[in-house]
């Protein structure tokens, strides 16, 4: 899957605002397998089968996105 950087909108699937639920259903169901926070208002996870960090703020918000370029 080819996915493409939109500044200040989307990383691939994943909308800048987008709740953790939002996130799982955009990775087709991906499990968090390290996280901190999630459902707390700020956190973040790491989805392992996608290479994928998602940062979530206030009101658990996705506010950014790490990806791992090697996997």
């Amino acid at each position: 899957m080819e996915w493409v950087l939109e500044p200040l909108v989307a990383v691939g699937p994943l909308r800048f605002g987008m709740n953790p639920d939002h996130v799982v259903s955009a990775l087709d169901g991906a499990v968090a397998h390290i996280s901190e926070g999630l459902g707390s208002g700020i956190g973040w996870g790491h989805y392992t089968d996608w290479g994928v960090t998602a940062v979530y703020g206030k009101d658990n918000g996705l506010v950014a996105v790490a990806v791992d370029a090697m996997d």
